[in-house]
């Protein structure tokens, strides 16, 4: 079988190198238009952090972290936090490089505690609530930190004097979605790597047969043209000459569960946004949002595709050689690495050409942002052992992350570490995912629930939308204590 998958492979491949002489290709030695997003490098240009020189006095910075032990506990999940010593893997030796720069700097020590995924926010609420300050610092779930945030058990990072939000090592994209009402209790920083792990992007298969080559995709995405139609004419084209081998034992096109809301929010849609006051509206209701779900259902209906749940399968199939894209986030990039597959790294494609950017969405269930929580008695304090971190982080643990994701067995792909740097520039946190408002984000993911169109789905969703977003800015609106 796997011959058989093998030779049609190779006849695919050759299709799409023959199809890709209809676009721009790049020319060696020209320079690439840059995507928005794209981050160039001034090397003549060192920013530092602006930050009191301070000692703590030996002073353990605390730091409590939720796991799941399904998805491999806290060796995946508590990775980038605490490290006694170098061992040889990629990022365990840069956070305890980072580590050491941070606690020689401010004498302080840094420890962490691990705490099961669905209990950790009950238990940030009743240490709160007695003013218990067990932890400096909170990593809850991104799907269950809701109840947290409308409790106003947080505080603001916004108010934190020594945390400039401004800096690059603080995800200016994740500040502008999470913010509400001018506040910010969820923030992400050069600190973690477990945000970048849950990040969405595209796969492809460039090495299941030898000589043929793929067009140039990654010209596509920095020229603003890869697009959800610019990938399905690329395995439409090779499937109807090869028609029987694609579909059955090669799919155009795989992907397992949160397909359809990654490329909603790829599209630069969102279940929810934002009004002047910074406060959430629902946003599903638009011809362009209807369009868009159109295009997803054609995709995922599609006989040349096969999308579902159970990612770990798909990342099977794709690694053994059973798709020519696959749409995933950047924990299965890793655990790829390893395989045989040969493959590059695109961000979600857009919807459209005309659209400004590129949208990489951060999945709620396998992330988790870090937060303050209202008990920790010195605000000061924390705010400079987090900018410090985050400082020191940006030149330790993010170029350590980076490689890690592309290192493998054949050579450092530059291609997709480039691409990496629009996927980074260019993540989207949706809050009405995150709070999951009149649970559209949820039957959205349905395929049966979706198959009659947005609009149909909306005017069953849209009262209890409203009536969600209605009581959250009403918590919300309620003076702290």
């Amino acid at each position: 079988m796997k011959l058989r998958i093998a030779a049609a492979v190779a006849v695919i491949f050759m299709i799409i190198a023959a199809a890709s002489c209809e676009v721009t290709e790049h020319v060696p030695g020209e320079a690439v238009p840059r995507q928005a997003g794209f981050l160039e490098t001034d090397i003549g240009t060192e920013l530092t952090a602006d930050l009191p020189d301070a000692d703590y006095e030996g002073y353990n910075f605390r730091i409590l972290h939720w796991h799941n032990d399904e998805d491999g506990g806290e060796s995946v999940f508590g990775r980038d936090l605490v490290s006694h010593e170098e061992t040889g893997d990629l990022i365990n030796d840069a956070v305890y490089r980072r580590n050491l720069r941070v606690t020689g700097r401010l004498n302080i020590a840094i420890s962490a505690e691990y705490q099961d995924c669905g209990v950790i926010a009950s238990n940030v609420i009743n240490m709160v609530t007695a003013a218990d300050d067990a932890f400096d610092l909170v990593y809850i779930r991104t799907c269950e930190v809701p109840s947290v945030i409308t409790g106003k058990f947080l505080s603001d990072f916004k108010k934190l004097p020594h945390v400039d939000l401004k800096k690059p090592w603080w995800d200016a994209n994740a500040a502008d979605n999470l913010s509400i009402a001018g506040k910010l209790y969820l923030a992400a920083s050069d600190i973690n790597v477990i945000d970048r792990d849950a990040t969405s992007v595209i796969l492809f298969n460039r090495n299941m047969a030898a000589g043929p080559k793929l067009p140039d995709l990654y010209y596509m995405v920095q020229d603003g043209r890869w697009t959800i139609d610019a990938m399905v004419s690329l395995y439409k084209d090779a499937a109807g000459d090869v028609d029987g081998v694609m579909g059955e034992e090669v799919w155009g096109f795989i992907a397992g569960r949160d397909v359809s809301a990654v490329l909603f929010n790829g599209a630069g849609s969102l279940f929810a946004s934002k009004d002047g006051k910074d406060l959430p509206v629902s946003a599903f209701e638009s011809e362009y949002n209807y369009a868009v779900t159109d295009k997803i259902i054609e995709i995922m209906n599609d006989r040349y595709n096969n999308t579902g749940t159970g990612d770990a399968e798909y990342r099977r199939m794709f690694e053994d050689g059973q798709g020519l894209f696959f749409l995933t986030r950047l924990a299965g990039v890793t655990a790829l690495r390893g395989s045989e597959t040969d493959f590059g790294i695109l961000p979600v494609p857009k919807y459209r050409e005309s659209q400004e950017r590129y949208y990489n969405p951060v999945s709620i269930h396998t992330s988790g942002l870090m937060s303050v929580p209202l008990s920790a008695s010195d605000p000061e304090r924390t705010s400079v052992i987090l900018e410090t971190m985050a400082y020191e982080s940006s030149s330790t643990v993010q170029p350590a992350y980076k490689e890690s994701v592309l290192r493998g067995k054949y050579a450092r792909d530059d291609e997709s570490s480039a691409a990496l740097d629009i996927i980074f520039a260019n993540r989207v946190f949706d809050m009405g995912i995150i709070f999951g408002f009149g649970g559209i984000a949820e039957a959205y993911e349905s395929t049966e629930q979706v198959k009659n169109g947005a609009a149909s789905l909306y005017a069953q969703k849209a009262a209890a939308t409203e009536e969600d977003i209605n009581a959250f800015i009403k918590q919300m609106e309620t003076e702290q204590d």
